[in-house]
């Protein structure tokens, strides 16, 4: 899904009502960082970043 999901679709989903969603799960930080801005650039509308977090990130 991480390679249809990016910038422009999330935002067009969002722009129209649906919940436009960012794949991220194989995206380094910094790359989601640029994402999260490039949507925000697009659309004010509400939108969700698909993320998977292992225990090691959660501090176990």
């Amino acid at each position: 899904m991480g390679f249809v999901s990016l910038a422009p679709l999330a935002a067009a989903v969002s722009a129209a009502g649906g919940m436009g969603m960012i794949g991220a799960v194989t995206e380094p930080p910094d790359r989601v960082r640029a994402l999260v801005r490039d949507v925000r650039e697009r659309t004010v509308e509400p939108f969700g970043v698909d993320l998977v977090v292992g225990e090691s990130a959660m501090g176990r």
